[in-house]
């Protein structure tokens, strides 16, 4: 009996569980490159989210070391939703939340723009935002995703072909002597 408890314990977590890492919002892309001085932007995605939303709030957090916040765009919104960033980068911090309801499974949120303003990789994410977001009965978070921009001072493509001109001139020289 005892462990037909368990059982059954460890089924209703397991499924709880399941629902909330279900649904997901994530960046896209998850890697890409940028030069200094160059705009760079990231869409915020929301997939499988099965029950229509009232309302949400999340935090995108980037690292001010590398980029500088530029604006954020929510595109066309056909459903007329209100959606507005919370405090517009404080610290590396874009709070976002919006008012339903949202009853979309998967799509594009908004996208982000920034410039990239120093060498190294920029680390991107989203985060839960208090309370989270509201499906009319009950609070809950979403999984959230990872992203980075790595900034360079020349761009790689043309970088691995100076290169590789200069390595093929050496070898042309060395031939000829």
């Amino acid at each position: 009996m005892k462990n037909l408890k368990k059982l059954a314990c460890a089924l209703v977590l397991s499924g709880l569980v399941g629902v909330t890492q279900a649904a997901s919002v994530t960046i896209n892309p998850t890697s890409q490159m940028a030069m200094i001085g160059e705009a760079v932007s990231v869409e915020v995605l929301f997939s499988d989210f099965t029950d229509p939303l009232i309302s949400g709030g999340f935090n995108f957090n980037y690292d001010t070391s590398f980029l500088d916040f530029d604006s954020i765009d929510f595109g066309a919104n056909p459903l007329g939703l209100a959606f507005f960033p919370i405090d517009t980068a404080v610290d590396g911090v874009v709070g976002i939340s919006f008012a339903g309801p949202l009853s979309l499974e998967s799509g594009i949120l908004g996208t982000l723009n920034f410039v990239a303003t120093d060498l190294g990789t920029a680390s991107l994410s989203t985060a839960a935002a208090s309370p989270g977001f509201f499906d009319g009965s009950s609070y809950y978070v979403p999984g959230f995703g990872n992203a980075s921009i790595e900034v360079s001072a020349v761009p790689v493509p043309a970088a691995v072909w100076l290169m590789a001109s200069g390595l093929l001139g050496m070898v042309g020289l060395s031939r000829r002597t």
